[in-house]
């Protein structure tokens, strides 16, 4: 028996969890804050430590949710989805807590990731076997037809993580107006748009939107601008729309391009200039080149990054880890 230990999983994350597992465990908060994270995991993954149901085996949804399993010490088979900052930024912690995350992961069998980058950078402090499933496409728009010739560009992603890079596009895009008044930037995104503080002509921010689509359709370009980002979804679902993606070397979806020969559309940081350039080099190709990119992505998409091959991919990496 697997039991999936989840608290508010992304939608491909409850998908591989209903896919493998018999049953699934909702981590309970019992309203104690989480305003500081390194006591209260401990708190509340001890209290659910207690209610987890003893299994043979252990999905577990991330570090949050690695917690109860830690505590309980159930002498079963444990591996973690790991597609957070946590190993991003383990070299900033302090040595305590670092040992501590150290003990935490060594319960793990095995360790599934986002990519690649993800992996190297997860094999630096832990020692187990690391397995690496891309997520799958969650909203496809493949009968969607963007305006490739619009000057308009699209961002989707969480205002209230600065690694999403939101703040160095808004800085580009008041260079790519400089230069061009007729750009519009509009950037949908999940709480917190307070980040602007200025009124800037041609930008258009939103929080959540009942359709991602109007938007798609009205893009060109697509840009995921991450200081680092373990993966990247909406990428994915913008190359389903047929909208020309530009992310960084740090997001984890420029392995996809890369590996699909569309290496020129990834850049090397997201410093305002450089993406102000790929914008405009993007916008100046012939209309058959843009045409050509946007089928290209779409056909990736349509191949390998549907739900029904990214289920199947993740349950066959999970099988590997727990046999």
């Amino acid at each position: 028996m697997t039991t999936h230990v989840t608290y508010r999983p992304h939608y491909c994350d409850k998908r591989y969890g209903e896919y493998v597992a018999d049953r699934i465990y909702h981590m309970r908060l019992f309203n104690i804050p989480r305003n500081i994270p390194a006591v209260s995991n401990i708190v509340i993954g001890r209290i659910n430590s207690f209610l987890l149901p003893k299994d043979s085996v252990y999905l577990c949804n991330g570090a949050f949710e690695l917690y109860p399993v830690y505590y309980r010490k159930p002498g079963a088979k444990v591996v973690t989805m790991m597609k957070e900052l946590t190993f991003w930024a383990f070299d900033s912690m302090p040595r305590y807590k670092q040992d501590f995350l150290k003990k935490l992961f060594s319960v793990n069998t095995g360790i599934i990731t986002d990519t690649e980058m993800m992996k190297a950078l997860i094999e630096r402090h832990i020692d187990v076997r690391i397995e690496v499933v891309n997520p799958f496409c969650a909203q496809p728009f493949l009968e969607n037809k963007p305006d490739l010739e619009a000057k308009r560009i699209a961002f989707i992603g969480s205002f209230e993580s600065p690694n999403k890079g939101y703040s160095e596009l808004l800085d580009a895009f008041k260079l790519l107006r400089k230069g061009d008044k007729e750009w519009e930037l509009y950037m949908i995104g999940k709480r917190g748009t307070d980040f602007v503080k200025e009124s800037v002509d041609g930008l258009h921010v939103t929080n959540f939107v009942p359709s991602l689509r109007p938007y798609l359709s009205r893009c060109s370009i697509y840009v995921h601008p991450a200081r680092f980002e373990p993966f990247g979804i909406s990428v994915l679902e913008a190359m389903s729309a047929g909208v020309i993606p530009v992310v960084t070397k740090a997001t984890g979806t420029s392995e996809v391009l890369e590996k699909n020969g569309l290496k020129n559309l990834v850049i090397e940081s997201n410093k305002p200039g450089e993406i102000v350039s790929k914008i405009n080099e993007i916008h100046n190709y012939s209309k058959a080149r843009k045409k050509g990119i946007s089928a290209k992505c779409k056909k990736i998409i349509k191949c390998a990054y549907l739900e029904k091959e990214g289920l199947k991919d993740f349950k066959k990496k999970f099988v590997r880890i727990i046999q």
